[in-house]
């Protein structure tokens, strides 16, 4: 069982301006030791320098467990992100509805985030749609949560899971000129999951899609998961931008052919939240009441030097990667 693979009360981020030259080094991929300075923001502390744990480096994390149980509403997510907090897809909008679908839930001696899909609901007015600043730009970074689907949980043509982007850009709509992009997970009819990018390359108004291992990627209902992306930005004027999954540690999936941006200035700088059955369309809409339960997220990179698998090196099939604990 997946549940509480970590546990640790950092809760947001708080980080250091840069220069644009500073970023233009960083997106060399060549990560200085002037490039592991962030500062985090902890119940006790406002400022403290980010968590390094062994080979890892902690950018953001959150376990809900200073959260008490009940309603956790948009102004309580916003107050984990002084850098800004936007409605998924509207730019830099930050007049973001508050859906009333996410709960704090406490089940034995833990808590966790659970989100709700009221039957009939669909699109991203529902559940949730946020995007949370990390506060400088990455070049390389990994996103890992836990997730729970309800038992008995109906998939029906498919929803949208957390992912990581960067830059400004509207949707449904492929990014254009000096725009952003998103690297998001879905799940899909059969209970897989697969990628879902906007990226550059990719001139669909829609997000590119990539199936991963069907054998590995199936997620039963009423069971504990891990899910790990891996994204890597791509090199200005070249389509070799990676993005790589994992399902309890497992790589399920491995591509570099992404056109994440057109300019060294943009970088991953975001986390987005989605969850929401769709797909814009009824067709999508969930047939019964459901939720998705989330936990122990964590944003990280490998520590100067200690990465195993890191820049423009791809996975090898068969690979295995160990979350970070703390």
């Amino acid at each position: 069982m997946m549940k509480k693979l970590v546990l640790f009360s950092l809760v947001g981020i708080l980080a250091c301006e840069e220069s644009d030259q500073t970023l233009v080094n960083t997106d060399n991929q060549v990560i200085t030791q002037s490039d592991t300075t962030e500062f985090v923001r902890t119940a006790s502390e406002m400022a403290a320098t980010s968590k390094v744990s062994g080979k890892y480096e902690i950018i953001y994390a959150n376990n809900w467990e200073n959260n008490p149980p009940g309603r956790y509403s948009y102004d309580q997510m916003k107050s984990e992100f002084n850098y800004g907090l936007y409605e998924w897809g509207l730019g830099k909008r930050t007049n973001i509805y508050d859906p009333k679908s996410c709960n704090v839930i406490k089940e034995g001696s833990s808590k966790f985030l659970r989100v709700s899909f009221p039957k009939g609901t669909y699109g991203a007015n529902h559940g949730m749609s946020w995007e949370g600043e990390l506060g400088r730009k990455y070049s390389e970074l990994y996103l890992s949560y836990d997730i729970r689907f309800k038992p008995g949980f109906n998939f029906v043509k498919g929803g949208k899971l957390f992912g990581l982007s960067g830059g400004v850009f509207t949707v449904p709509d492929p990014p254009r000129g000096m725009n952003g992009f998103d690297a998001l997970a879905m799940w899909k009819p059969d209970g897989t999951i697969q990628s879902y990018v906007y990226h550059h390359a990719y001139r669909s108004r829609y997000g590119e899609g990539g199936n991963w291992d069907p054998a590995l990627s199936k997620l039963v209902p009423g069971k504990w998961y891990n899910i790990t992306v891996r994204v890597v930005m791509n090199t200005v004027g070249k389509k070799n931008g990676i993005f790589e999954a994992f399902v309890n540690g497992r790589l399920v999936f491995s591509r570099q052919n992404y056109e994440f941006r057109k300019s060294n200035l943009l970088g991953i700088h975001k986390i987005t939240f989605l969850s929401f059955f769709g797909g814009s369309s009824k067709e999508h809409a969930s047939k019964q009441n459901e939720y998705i339960d989330f936990d122990n997220i964590r944003v990280f990179r490998y520590a100067n030097g200690k990465g195993e698998i890191a820049g423009f090196k791809l996975s090898p099939a068969g690979y295995s990667m160990q979350i970070p604990k703390i």
